[in-house]
């Protein structure tokens, strides 16, 4: 699927999800250093699920993409996804497979993911991860 495919798809109502993991803290900080991570960078009207997407989540990375799916798609199944990070990203394909065993029927993978987009021309816009209320604690946003 290409990015004419996806353009589609998000105008008739599919909802782009990009699991590109959130990056990681650079080595060698204090703890009482204060870092903030640069800004992530997604096709626009893409909801971001950092980190849901690896060969063995957490527990609570799984909560995390299940939970967020049932929000985003406000429980309809049948919804289309269509599920991305950065070309050929393995993380997007198994967040995908996860998506078809949670039940959900109309799954796409994007394969050239942000990289992909821009090449056909169209911009990225800065977006924030989706609120994680799978968390075992309140104060966090994403599943790290």
């Amino acid at each position: 699927m290409g990015a004419a495919e996806v353009e589609r798809l998000a105008k008739a109502g599919a909802v782009l999800i990009d699991v590109l993991p959130t990056p990681p803290k650079p080595a060698g900080l204090t703890a009482d250093s204060r870092w903030v991570p640069p800004p992530h960078h997604s096709l626009p009207g893409a909801h971001w699920l950092p980190n849901v997407g690896y060969g063995a989540p957490s527990d609570e990375q799984e909560a995390y993409l299940r939970t967020g799916l049932e929000a985003l798609t406000a429980g309809d199944r049948k919804r289309p996804l269509v599920l991305f990070c950065q070309p050929d990203c393995w993380m997007s394909w198994n967040a995908a497979k996860r998506a078809v065993a949670l039940g959900y029927q109309a799954v796409k993978w994007f394969p050239a993911g942000t990289q992909g987009w821009t090449a056909a021309g169209h911009e990225l816009v800065t977006v924030e991860p989706e609120p994680n209320s799978a968390s075992s604690n309140p104060a966090s946003k994403v599943a790290n």
